[in-house]
């Protein structure tokens, strides 16, 4: 998967896991039920040196739950249908 600015990455490309922010934090706040806002998640994706590459792995993998890259399910599934609607 091609995503802005040249970045390839492969479903199997997940070195970066190992840089983010989000494995020294409470896995829960990556998967907030739906009555709960998903901010705390968010607010380190924010400071995570590896948010792009996160980012591109869910949308790569089709990750539909929880926070990746600081964005919603709901977000990437809007990602994913503007990628379709314009190839």
């Amino acid at each position: 998967m091609v995503l802005g600015a040249g970045c390839v990455v492969s479903a199997a490309d997940s070195g970066w896991m190992a840089d983010a922010l989000c494995a020294e934090t409470d896995p829960d706040a990556f998967h907030p039920e739906r009555a709960n806002p998903d901010g705390a998640a968010r607010r380190v994706c924010q400071r995570c040196d590896v948010q792009a590459a996160c980012l591109a792995y869910a949308l790569a993998t089709g990750q539909s739950e929880g926070v990746w890259g600081g964005t919603s399910p709901a977000q990437r599934r809007r990602m994913r249908l503007a990628k379709v609607v314009h190839r």
